[in-house]
């Protein structure tokens, strides 16, 4: 807390004792068109005084564009550290509860409203002169290179004042599943030239692979990497899934060891295991 002072957050904090009640408001700051979303601000309050926290970020937020727009959900969710390994949630002395049982949060008087957070930036980026409109452009050369975990489409981005300034947006937050890889027969336009390309369709539709959906699309890096669960019995051949890459074992559908749909997750394939 460089501005407000080391002891201004936290357990017995001079300005927000967070061991009390205290307001948190969270905003998602547009242009005055709604046109552009290009700052997050939260607001910390207690007995009158506040926390100012702000980041202009549009070039990043701007992919959350659509997903706002079309009703994103919202999560509460809490997490225990009993190991200690999160060191910087330690930072001011706090006693660790040995189970989450033992351990107290509330959350209280929740509510959520919409268009009440706009803003024009005043430094040139909104205003009259500003960068103008996302334009979509290419795929992008990797899925990775959008960072939203849930991302399945990635397109670089410009702003039609600001040509020569390109960055990652992501363009698709649809839930698919991937089956097999793509030969080289079929169309991989969506896949970027260091994407691993798999046939997918929506995770939803019934139809499966007979889908009007059905593409070829990039793998997400969160399918790759990771800890999974491995069924007992082996897939029908090594080409499989992912285990057409090659095996140094032997090749099991599995799915993501914290996914509760197990074998029926949308994110269940056949993978190595080493």
């Amino acid at each position: 807390m460089r501005i407000h002072g080391a002891d201004a957050y936290g357990p017995g904090g001079s300005k927000i004792d967070t061991d009390v009640r205290f307001h948190v408001k969270t905003e998602f700051v547009s242009t005055s068109d709604y046109e552009k979303f290009w700052k997050l601000r939260t607001t910390l309050s207690q007995n009158g005084i506040d926390i100012v926290m702000e980041k202009d970020c549009g070039d990043y937020l701007v992919g959350l564009n659509n997903p706002i727009s079309q009703g994103m959900s919202l999560v509460f969710s809490s997490w225990k550290d009993a190991t200690r390994s999160e060191g910087f949630e330690l930072d001011r002395g706090q006693n660790v509860a040995a189970t989450c049982d033992q351990s107290t949060s509330w959350i209280s008087n929740f509510t959520m409203n919409q268009y009440d957070a706009k803003e024009d930036p005043s430094d040139g980026d909104g205003g009259d002169n500003d960068d103008g409109e996302l334009i979509i452009g290419r795929v992008a050369d990797s899925i990775d290179m959008c960072l939203e975990q849930d991302c399945t489409a990635c397109h670089m981005g410009t702003y039609s004042n600001a040509a020569d300034r390109e960055f990652p947006v992501c363009t698709d937050f649809t839930s698919y599943k991937y089956s097999n890889r793509c030969g080289g027969r079929q169309d991989s336009s969506k896949c970027g030239e260091n994407d691993d390309c798999f046939r997918s369709w929506p995770s939803t539709d019934a139809k499966k692979w007979k889908s009007d959906d059905f593409a070829c699309r990039p793998l997400p890096m969160r399918l790759i990497d990771g800890e999974f669960t491995y069924a007992r019995r082996e897939c029908r051949n090594m080409r499989k899934g992912q285990c057409i890459f090659g095996c140094e074992g032997t090749c099991h559908n599995s799915w993501p060891v914290d996914d509760p749909l197990r074998w029926k997750s949308p994110d269940a394939m056949c993978r190595c295991k080493n």
